[in-house]
């Protein structure tokens, strides 16, 4: 976290989707944003402090609010989304078994949730993501308030390895889609 190339900024996310990671690689990075529309490059010339990653997903998790996703791979009308790496390499497996079998797991019956998505990043910082995705602010904070409950993690052998993780500047992120807008 002493990195003073580490970009520090956490007031907005800017998120490209594609089918394939590699489409973020083909053309080039700096190539693909030469190549955006004037709304888009307008968007992007706002950022302070950014920070890249390139990830793909590598597990997703509907709810029952998954009706009220965006369009093809528009994220939901809010979102929590963290961005974070391990000291130790040996956790990499620890924590995808607790995203699995705990963090997950309960997403599917989860009041106001639309889905998450667990990646892995392909360049940057960040090793891991994850991007938690509800209806409104309100939903996102109930989820919350039952995931951070004393004991939430006590019947998990993973429980708590998530607190070992160094999270990236201001992650997780909270964001409220502005764009493309909510309808």
């Amino acid at each position: 976290m002493d990195d003073p190339d580490l970009g520090r900024g956490g007031d907005y996310l800017l998120l490209f989707g594609a089918d394939s990671a590699h489409a973020f690689l083909d053309p080039a990075p700096d190539d693909l944003l030469k190549s955006h529309d004037a709304r888009s490059q307008e968007m992007i010339a706002r950022r302070q402090g950014d920070r890249t990653a390139y990830f793909t997903e590598v597990g997703r998790v509907d709810g029952p609010e998954i009706a009220r996703r965006g369009a093809g791979l528009t994220p939901a009308p809010m979102i929590q989304m963290g961005a974070y790496r391990a000291d130790d390499e040996n956790y990499n497996l620890n924590v995808a078994l607790w995203y699995v079998h705990h963090r997950l797991a309960s997403l599917p019956e989860m009041e106001g949730c639309v889905g998450a998505r667990k990646l892995l990043s392909l360049g940057g910082w960040s090793r891991h993501a994850i991007l938690y995705e509800f209806i409104s602010p309100e939903a996102r904070e109930h989820y919350y308030q039952l995931q951070e409950a004393p004991g939430a993690d006590a019947n998990h052998p993973t429980g708590g390895i998530v607190r070992t993780l160094i999270h990236g500047p201001a992650s997780p992120t909270l964001a409220v889609r502005i764009w493309p807008e909510v309808k």
